[in-house]
């Protein structure tokens, strides 16, 4: 699946400047979460390691750094799981961009991923 990406391979992505994302709220992460459910997208939330978790087409992909672990999840269970790993881990990619919570500043963030 080439959609994922891990963050010890970071180094080998180009990211664009990173921009000031309006609108990213809750609703915006339900939108987000529900368009990868459906397959019209895809999400993933990673840690600070090489853990990540990533959503496609009602399937659900967890990789703890050794392993990886998938199956179909309810669209509920899809919901709880990625809200609060995006509230944990502050930060999800989808359509090739990074979103990301800058505690600095109070803002979330966005950045462009080719």
């Amino acid at each position: 699946m080439e959609y994922f990406l891990i963050l010890g391979n970071i180094s080998n992505i180009m990211l664009s400047k990173s921009q000031k994302a309006i609108g990213v709220n809750p609703e915006f992460i339900d939108k987000k979460i529900n368009h990868a459910y459906c397959g019209l997208s895809y999400i993933t939330v990673k840690d600070s390691g090489k853990k990540y978790a990533s959503l496609k087409n009602k399937v659900y992909l967890y990789f703890d750094g050794v392993k990886k672990y998938s199956g179909k999840r309810s669209e509920r269970a899809c919901k709880k799981i990625f809200t609060e790993l995006i509230g944990i881990h502050k930060n999800f990619e989808c359509d090739n961009v990074l979103y990301y919570f800058n505690d600095n500043t109070g803002f979330w963030m966005w950045q462009g991923i080719s």
